[in-house]
């Protein structure tokens, strides 16, 4: 994430906060950033420098007015002024980060083989609450590179208990106890 998205996003949510206007925000803004990523040349539109300012701040004002937030507006179009519509992902990250700092949130990803069931995201999901005391959003990716077992990555770390993570910790060992 980009120092500009940090700045940018930074104030958008300290004003979104202020006015009690975070969580409106914040969905328009993933929804946003989903849409943005399936239509990527709708970002460089609203980007490039050969198509005049006025023309792109016509297109976001067509295409949001009255159905964004004004104050998410605003900052479309700040965006669009500077030419740094390819900034907005970034931003929708920082502002994220920002929202669930203030609302003790955490996000999880669990990396297994195959995808976990509903009962075992609510049963991995539960424990991790309570071991942090926050709330956990967890997400399920599957990578077949994973024999079995379970690789939790979580607030920057990264929880290895996968059938390569305890062979290697086993290795290491052997290898220690060897020398």
């Amino acid at each position: 994430m980009t120092q500009f998205a940090k700045v940018y996003a930074g104030a958008l949510y300290d004003l979104a906060l202020e006015e009690q206007l975070d969580e409106t925000i914040l969905q328009q803004l993933e929804t946003l950033n989903e849409v943005f990523g399936e239509n990527p040349q709708y970002v460089k539109l609203l980007s490039s420098p050969l198509v005049a300012k006025e023309e792109r701040l016509q297109v976001v004002d067509r295409d949001f007015e009255g159905k964004l937030q004004p104050y998410l507006l605003n900052f479309i179009r700040i965006l669009c002024e500077r030419g740094e519509m390819g900034q907005f992902s970034g931003c929708t990250a920082e502002f994220r980060a920002r929202y669930d700092a203030q609302h003790g949130i955490t996000q999880a990803v669990a990396v297994s083989a195959l995808p976990l069931t509903d009962a075992q995201m609510q049963a991995l999901c539960e424990r991790l609450q309570q071991a942090t005391g926050k709330t956990v959003r967890l997400k399920n990716k599957v990578d077949s590179t994973v024999l079995g077992g379970i690789r939790l990555e979580m607030e920057g770390k990264q929880l290895d208990g996968t059938v390569q993570g305890r062979l290697a910790t086993l290795q290491s060992r052997l290898s220690n106890l060897m020398m």
